[in-house]
């Protein structure tokens, strides 16, 4: 962000052509913005009369360069998402310690209560470096992943560097590594999935991944 001599935001300028000394601060636009609604409206009913094309972001970029604003700095931890390796790395990150306590802990997400019984660890289980929601049933192993609420691993299932959401439901024997798994989304036992840091599998909403049966020919 370019800024005007008494601090407001002037413009945005490309990161590749930014040129700072060693130490220099550098302000980094996280594409969020603060406006009135009825300026907002009014600029977007002229950018539409004039059939400029421009988004939401470029007619701010332009009310930026014409009024100024005001900056709010975030010096915390900023995870952006916008594609689905990101999404997955943004994921991973919180199960740095520090990552997790200044996001959620020391900045709390208030949200619909889902009241429900605490997740259940068979003797089975054997869990490292992971986060778990509430109201699962967890009887095979679980590393380095972010599980969500309600999901179900059964015995002898293997899920590493994984996202699973809610309602998941992995099958005995499966094996899942560098995986996203969307809402209620099903893997039969024995099904073997192995992503990626750079391509994690991503299973969608509702989904049904069966295990490939070989045909036995009398």
């Amino acid at each position: 962000m370019e800024l005007t001599d008494n601090g407001l935001a002037r413009d945005l300028v490309p990161a590749e052509r930014i040129r700072h000394v060693k130490g220099e601060q550098v302000l980094v636009y996280l594409q969020a913005s603060v406006v009135n609604a009825d300026i907002l409206t009014i600029a977007c009913d002229r950018e539409l009369e004039h059939a400029t094309g421009k988004n939401v972001q470029a007619i701010i970029r332009r009310m930026m360069n014409d009024f100024g604003a005001n900056v709010v700095v975030h010096e915390g931890i900023h995870l952006p998402v916008h594609d689905v390796k990101s999404y997955f790395e943004a994921n991973q990150a919180l199960l740095d310690y520090e990552n997790y306590y200044s996001l959620l802990m020391e900045r709390p997400v208030h949200t619909k209560a889902k009241n429900e019984a605490p997740a259940r660890f068979e003797h089975t289980a054997a869990t490292h470096r992971s986060l778990f929601g509430t109201g699962g049933s967890f009887a095979g192993t679980v590393q380095d992943s972010v599980v969500f609420r309600t999901v179900t691993v059964a015995e002898d299932a293997k899920v590493r560097h994984s996202v699973i959401l809610q309602g998941g439901q992995i099958g005995a024997g499966a094996d899942l590594d560098y995986v996203i798994m969307d809402k209620d989304a099903i893997i039969e036992p024995g099904v073997v999935l192995h992503g990626t840091p750079e391509m994690p599998i991503v299973v969608g909403k509702d989904a049904v991944v069966r295990a490939k049966r070989e045909e036995v020919l009398n």
